[in-house]
């Protein structure tokens, strides 16, 4: 992967290219969880079955230098809630 990465940021500077977009890395961002949801999201983040965003944030942070921070708005505490699922089933698919 790291070969690939690395002909990637190649390609685009060569194209004059500024910046290659490495994607998102889901249920990274909680550091302090404000409500239930949150502690039951940050809490899910540490299951063996989600590990895997830690790993690929570990992976992307070798070459991005600049992150975005990404928003998810949500109505109430359940719809929240909901993220690891959906994820799951993305996952899945």
């Amino acid at each position: 992967m790291d070969a690939l990465i690395i002909e990637l940021i190649a390609y685009a500077r060569e194209r004059g290219q500024l910046f290659v977009n490495l994607g998102m890395t889901p249920m990274m961002g909680i550091e302090q969880p404000e409500n239930t949801a949150e502690q039951l999201i940050k809490f899910t983040s540490k299951l063996k079955r989600f590990q895997h965003y830690k790993g690929l944030r570990e992976f992307k942070e070798k070459y991005a230098t600049i992150w975005e921070n990404k928003y998810l708005v949500y109505g109430n505490d359940f719809d929240l809630l909901q993220l690891p699922f959906a994820l799951n089933a993305i996952m899945k698919a």
